[in-house]
């Protein structure tokens, strides 16, 4: 899967996907126009579809669905708030001020929870989490 984690400032994620038995890097945080940032979770190739979708506009109707469970969270941080996404096309805030998501979440928030930034959370929850790694990429949150 990965990590996503949110301290409140900056939205950090690893860069570790798995495909097969080989992790491989990728790219999974974004800026949006807006100067927003997007985040994927889980299932690569499935999360990018979800990405363009939410670029696109966001309309339900267009919403990608797929066949069988799909772990995969996206997640929106724009104009001072935070939604994440499931399964269906409902945009849930998060109310908390700091989060981590994906398969090294307890990892990560526990990171946080002991006064490490966004980023080390990463790498703290990559150390640990074998579904994570490959290192980090940050980005800032506007202001």
């Amino acid at each position: 899967m990965s990590v996503i984690a949110w301290d409140g400032k900056v939205v950090a994620s690893d860069r570790q996907s798995t495909a097969g038995g080989m992790a491989v890097m990728a790219k999974k945080i974004w800026r949006l126009d807006s100067g927003g940032v997007i985040a994927i979770a889980g299932h690569l190739e499935r999360g990018l579809l979800r990405v363009r979708w939410y670029r696109a506009g966001a309309k339900p109707a267009l919403w990608p669905r797929f066949e069988g469970e799909t772990e995969l969270t996206m997640v929106v941080f724009e104009r001072g708030r935070v939604y994440e996404f499931e399964e269906e096309p409902v945009a849930i805030q998060v109310l908390a001020k700091k989060m981590a998501w994906g398969s090294g979440t307890d990892f990560a928030m526990g990171a946080m929870e002991a006064g490490a930034d966004a980023a080390k959370a990463v790498r703290i929850a990559s150390k640990y989490d074998i579904y994570s790694g490959l290192g980090v990429n940050v980005l800032k949150l506007p202001d």
